[in-house]
Formats: C-alpha cells, sequence, structure tokens
C-alpha cells in the first residue's frame, strides 16, 4: 500500500541568541509532505514547527557521519517532551511515532560541538492499515487440498480437542468433507495428477499457496511484474528462468481449466455469505490501528502491504505466512481455527477468536522482519552457540524446529512479539506471550528479549535490527544451556 502524505508548512527558527549559539552549512529542502535538512556544525538549538492531527504518524530519519559532538533530537507537544534520541556516531535510522493528540509539534535539534555531515528529514504519513481479502486462487487450491486428504479425514478415528471441547476430526475439519463428497469425481483429473506429481518431486503445500498469492486472480491466472523469480525458476530442475516461466505457466492454464471445470465461480457466489463472514469476523478482531508502525518502527524496516487471507477451504488449523518480494508485499492466510456451522440460519465460520487474530498477525507478519534477520547471520555463529539448543532438541523438533538456526527464527519472532506489545502500551498481553512461551519450551526468550530491550530503546546507536541480531547471539553465549 502506498503511503499517504500531506502537505504541511514546515518554518525554521534559529536560535542564535549568544555567541554561543552557532550553526554552519545549514541548507533545507522542503517539499510536499516532508523536509531534508542538512547541516555542517550546530551548537546550540533549531526548531522546526509541524502540524499533526490524532491518528497520524511522524517519520523521522536521521543520518550522520564522521561527526564529533553529539546532538539531540526531540519531540515536543506544548511543553511535553513526547519523544527524545541522543545521536552520537555515525548513525541511519528510521524512528515512526504514532500521535495520539492534534497538536503544533516542535522538532527539536540541539547540538554540543556537534560536526561532521547530518541528514534530517522527517515527514506526516498516514497509518497503514492490514487488508483482510478473500483469494480465489487460495480457495481453488484449497479445494484440491481437500480432495487430497478428503480421504484420510473421512477414515481416521482420532479426536482432538478445541477450545475445551472434544471432538472427532470429521467435525474439525467439516468443510473438507462437504467439498470431498461434491467434487470427489474430480479426485483423479489432471490438475489433481498434476499437483500431485510436483508433490512427488519435493513440492510442498507453502510453495504452491506463494505462487497462488504472486500471479493473477483464476480463471485468468498467470505470471506478472510482481511474481518473485526464485517462484519461476522452481518450476526448473536447472533453475533456468525460460523454462521455469513455460513450466509455470502451463500449471497456471491447467489451474485456469480445473477452476472451469468444477465450476467454482457458482461455488464461490453461493458460499459468499460465508466468506463475508469470514473477513467480518477477522476486520473486528484486528490489532490496534497503529500496530503497523509500532512494528514497522521495531524492526527499522517497512513493508508496502499487509494482508491477511482467512479461507473457508484451507484445512482448519494451517496457515502460512509469504513475503512476495518484488511488490514488498506480506501475506498471512490460515484455515479456521473455531468449529464451523454452515447452516445460513446460524452460520460460524471460524474466525471470531480476538486473541487468535491479533496474535496470528504479529507472529506471522513478524517472520518477514525477523527471517531475513536470522539468514544474515554467519554459520560460525550459528555453529559456536548451537550447543544451547542440544538440551531442547527434543522439544523444539516436536514443535517442527528441528534446526538451531530455525529454532532462533521462532524464538526471535516470538520475542519481537513481546516488545511490540509492550510498545503498544499492553503490558498484560507481553506477559502472557511470555508465559505462553516458556511453557511450550522457548527457554531463551527472556534473555532474548532482555536484549532486545535495550535495542529497542537505543536504535540510534544501532544501523539497524539485522545488525544487532548477530549481538544477542553473541550475549546468549555467555549462558548455560537451558532445558
Amino acid at each position: 500500500m502506498k503511503i499517504q502524505r500531506t502537505l504541511f508548512t514546515c518554518f525554521i527558527a534559529f536560535v542564535l541568541g549568544s555567541c554561543a549559539n552557532s550553526i554552519r552549512g545549514w541548507s533545507s529542502y522542503p517539499a510536499a509532505g516532508s523536509n531534508t535538512i542538512h547541516f555542517d556544525y550546530l551548537n546550540g538549538k533549531t526548531t522546526d514547527t509541524i502540524y499533526l492531527a490524532t491518528g497520524e504518524l511522524l517519520r523521522l530519519h536521521c543520518k550522520a557521519s564522521n561527526n564529533t559532538g553529539t546532538l539531540n533530537l526531540s519531540v515536543v507537544l506544548g511543553s511535553k517532551m513526547i519523544w527524545h534520541s541522543e545521536i552520537d556516531g555515525a548513525v541511519d535510522s528510521t524512528f515512526t511515532l504514532p500521535i495520539t493528540n492534534s497538536g503544533r509539534y516542535k522538532i527539536v535539534y540541539e547540538g554540543r560541538n556537534a560536526s561532521g555531515k547530518f541528514e534530517l528529514d522527517y515527514s506526516r504519513m498516514q497509518y497503514k492499515h492490514i487488508q483482510v481479502i478473500t483469494n480465489k486462487n487460495i480457495e481453488l487450491f484449497g479445494l484440491m487440498l481437500q480432495l487430497d486428504n478428503g480421504p484420510d479425514v473421512m477414515n481416521t478415528k482420532d479426536s482432538v480437542t478445541i477450545y475445551g471441547k472434544r471432538v472427532t476430526i470429521a467435525e474439525w475439519y467439516k468443510k473438507t468433507i462437504a467439498n470431498y463428497y461434491h467434487y470427489q469425481h474430480f479426485d483423479s483429473c489432471a490438475m489433481l495428477q498434476n499437483y500431485r506429481a510436483y508433490q512427488a518431486k519435493g513440492f510442498y503445500n507453502d510453495f504452491f499457496i506463494s505462487l497462488m498469492l504472486e500471479v493473477d486472480q483464476v480463471p485468468n491466472a498467470r505470471l506478472n511484474g510482481g511474481t518473485d523469480e526464485d517462484q519461476i525458476m522452481a518450476f526448473s530442475s536447472r533453475g533456468d528462468l525460460e523454462e521455469g516461466k513455460q513450466k509455470a505457466t502451463a500449471f497456471l492454464n491447467m489451474l485456469n481449466a480445473f477452476y472451469k471445470q468444477v465450476n467454482f465461480g457458482q461455488y464461490l457466489k453461493e458460499n459468499e455469505p460465508f466468506y463475508a463472514q469470514a473477513r467480518a469476523n477477522v476486520e473486528k478482531n484486528l490489532p490496534p490501528a497503529n500496530f503497523i508502525s509500532v512494528m514497522e518502527g521495531f524492526y527499522q524496516k517497512s513493508f508496502n502491504g499487509y494482508y491477511l487471507v482467512p479461507s473457508l477451504n484451507i484445512p482448519s488449523g494451517m496457515g502460512f505466512g509469504k513475503l512476495n518480494r518484488k511488490p514488498g508485499k506480506i501475506y498471512n492466510t490460515f484455515g479456521p481455527f473455531t468449529l464451523q456451522s454452515f447452516d445460513p440460519k446460524h452460520p460460524a465460520v471460524g474466525y471470531d477468536d480476538p486473541q487468535h487474530i491479533r496474535d496470528l498477525s504479529v507472529h506471522e507478519f513478524g517472520h518477514s522482519f525477523v527471517n531475513p534477520a536470522i539468514e544474515k547471520v554467519p554459520d560460525t555463529l550459528i555453529r559456536s552457540s548451537a550447543y544451547l539448543f542440544t538440551p531442547i532438541k527434543e522439544k523444539m523438533t516436536k514443535l517442527s524446529y528441528p534446526s538451531w538456526r530455525i529454532c532462533l527464527n521462532e524464538s526471535f519472532v516470538r520475542a519481537g512479539e513481546v516488545v511490540i506489545a509492550r510498545n503498544l502500551g499492553d503490558p498484560a498481553t507481553a506477559d502472557r506471550i511470555m508465559k505462553d512461551n516458556l511453557q511450550s519450551g522457548f527457554v531463551y526468550l527472556p534473555d532474548i528479549v532482555t536484549e532486545l530491550e535495550i535495542y529497542n530503546h537505543n536504535k540510534h546507536r544501532f544501523p539497524s535490527y539485522d545488525d544487532f541480531v548477530p549481538l544477542v547471539l553473541q550475549k546468549l553465549k555467555t549462558l548455560h544451556p537451558k532445558s
């Protein structure tokens, strides 16, 4: 989603009332919605003013290099300091502040023999919102999963506990069974045979979910300018882009034919009331409006779009978090997590759970920030700290986290959830997340949170979240293994 900006009027008041106050090399570049300031030396104070309304965001970017002295950067409303940071040394940091009270805010730069090269940029922004959508590709692929899993679901005698109630697998996967009975004569069609052939080659469901989200929607599914190249090249055993395009296009053409073969447009039309309820359930249970800005502010990264994609056909309890790199969009698609009823008089599609929706948003979106940071950690540091994984390996493997690097992904995401909840002013949720994850076996979570809080309150000292993560691992190496 493109960030919207509005024009504001900026004025600069130089406070140069004594010989101790001086400024050199000052230049200002006001533009629609932003101002960029450069200077070489500041000993004293300057102030910019901007009017901000409740619900807006103030974005500040500070870049300094080869500098001496210190620069204090503050945001003030009336006589109250809203935010403060001391810029000391070389930095390149972005800060995003949610605005809770309308008014004329002062951005104050106070230098103490601050010399070097400084660039200060600020702008007014609107909140980014989580978008809740239905994706036809996901629903059609979900039908393929239902046809593939239907016989196993119907034949199992197992049961599960859902919100304290013991139910059969058939009750839990109600939509799977209903759709299997209705569409079972397509179970051996060309599309299902092709899908199973790719499965046999090692193509897992998360690959297909990514593909479904990155292409145009059925019945006109095709590759587009936003489809990531690694997604396309996976279709080629040689990693060849052109061959990958040909095979991916053939797969999507078959998917379009399958859409028409099963008359899926009619299915979507008949089930639209249930899809509408699913979207409404998710929308009413979204995290606070400033959640995205707080999360981006913590990780010092941003994406162009955040999407939740509830599905009636993805099996209950299953979920996928995906990053579409080219357009910079994050998707989280998932099946129901409560029991369902498709009685038109008493519909319940399985998404009316505030805590689950909010936790799911924070956790799955968090992976798109955390995983790239963990990927950058040198193998030598991963290996030298892997002894910490030994006592918890069995428990983590049962949770599908069989390696130390994967365990670190999950641990840092969960630690981020704790810090972000605190930043949102919700310590009770932060405590609950900490307690629940300790019970699940994430024994290093308190240590990681402690270190991340240092970063959280001193971002000006660290170039980025990605640069700070290895420092946390170095700190963890001073610990004895826990179990």
